[in-house]
């Protein structure tokens, strides 16, 4: 009798510690089923979000599309969707990049922040400007050249007739006069971005700048 009892609380210790062992491992499995599904979701969002966010700014397009990707109270306060920098620029291309630095989620959060790097290279951009933009420019260029050289000349002026018609060679100064487009400038920099789930769904609810990068130091 006692051995049959011994006999059965051995069986019924491997079963427990299988059945422990089981359970372990399904939670485990289950835990990175959902790590790996919030990762990845997380990290689609942040990609596609920021580019589109970046596209929209730099040609002044409509934003709504980008509520699939960010909180309602990020974007209406987000400055560049509003201040209208790009205005000026009629952009055709840039070469953008995002790079993750830190990204991690756990399946019971609801907040989570990722560390990127975001940046567009100087040698990347084509561009035009518009017209109006065009004339301001040239207005305050034009109007800075020739004060440049009347203060280069003021030591070497003679008496002029300032009643004369014609100034010939005020005329070929004006030619000589080149006009310097500024490029467009994207905030490069490290930045952490903020996740919020809403509606069982995750969604970028914040922008933090780190600090600033030369696109020239990222491998």
């Amino acid at each position: 009798m006692n051995n049959k009892t011994g006999a059965g609380m051995r069986l019924t210790s491997l079963i427990v510690s299988r059945l422990s062992f089981l359970i372990i491992l399904t939670l485990i499995i289950i835990i990175v089923f959902f790590v790996a599904y919030d990762l990845a979701n997380v990290y689609v969002i942040l990609d596609d979000g920021l580019s589109q966010r970046a596209e929209i700014i730099l040609k002044n397009e409509d934003p709504s599309y980008l509520y699939r990707f960010f909180s309602l109270n990020y974007l209406n306060s987000d400055p560049l969707l509003t201040n209208h920098q790009y205005y000026d620029y009629l952009i055709s291309d840039y070469d953008y990049k995002v790079k993750v630095e830190k990204l991690w989620v756990w399946p019971w959060q609801s907040t989570t922040s990722v560390q990127i790097v975001e940046y567009i290279r100087e040698d990347s951009w084509k561009y035009n400007i518009t017209d109006s933009f065009r004339q301001r420019l040239t207005e305050i260029q034009m109007q800075e050249y020739l004060n440049s050289i009347e203060q280069d000349q003021e030591g070497d002026e003679t008496d002029q007739d300032e009643e004369a018609p014609e100034n010939p060679e005020q005329d070929q100064l004006l030619e000589e006069f080149v006009l310097k487009i500024p490029k467009p400038q994207w905030q490069n920099g490290r930045k952490e971005i903020q996740f919020r789930k809403i509606d069982g769904q995750w969604k970028i609810d914040g922008i933090v700048f780190l600090e600033s990068i030369d696109p020239e130091d990222i491998e």
